[in-house]
């Protein structure tokens, strides 16, 4: 009869995005015992599904909360999985990065400032803010950040109009301090 595989602790992680790929045998913990370790290696595998291909190589890149299912196997033994049962998580979390969109002004044309209006006036401001925040690779351009302002927002006012913004890339979380934005005749 073939002997049998104990495992003792098996733990997903967490990890922060960082735009490399987070190898799940490198960084999750994996702990198992065999009959004579020294002659009977562990073979861990992995999928993101049951009846996906399980492979000794998987990789996570993007923010994501990943259920990973395992198999283990020993020569001589029992291989234990793929079921339900055997399965970690694994959590990538988004870079936080926080903006202060300030203040600006634009001139008065009688309509509600657009998207790009609002990059000309803040967006200086805001790539100054997450440049230093960005992995290797990654660019500005590539946070599909979106500033907007209310709806009828275009009239002269001496009270300033609030600025908010979007990110778009949910490798990264933004949080905004509005700004507000002053319309000059």
């Amino acid at each position: 009869d073939p002997a049998t595989i104990e495992i003792t602790k098996v733990q997903g992680f967490d990890k922060t995005y960082d735009g490399t790929a987070f190898f799940v045998e490198r960084n999750a913990t994996l702990e198992a015992t065999v009959q004579n370790p020294a002659q009977n290696a562990l073979d861990w595998k992995f999928s993101m599904s049951l009846d996906g291909e399980f492979t000794d190589d998987l990789s996570l890149t993007d923010v994501d909360t990943y259920t990973v299912y395992y198999t283990v196997s020993a020569p001589n033994h029992t291989t234990i999985g793929p079921d339900e049962n055997r399965s970690f998580t694994v959590t990538i979390s988004p870079v936080a990065i926080p903006v202060d969109l300030g203040t600006g002004s634009i001139d008065y044309d009688g309509q509600t400032p657009t998207a790009d209006d609002l990059w000309r006036v803040f967006g200086g401001t805001v790539a100054d803010q997450v440049i230093d925040h960005l992995v290797p690779g990654d660019t500005v351009d590539r946070l599909y950040i979106t500033l907007s302002v209310p709806e009828d927002s275009e009239d002269v006012s001496e009270t300033p109009y609030t600025v908010n913004g979007h990110c778009g890339n949910g490798n990264y979380t933004i949080t905004f301090t509005p700004g507000s934005l002053t319309i000059l005749s």
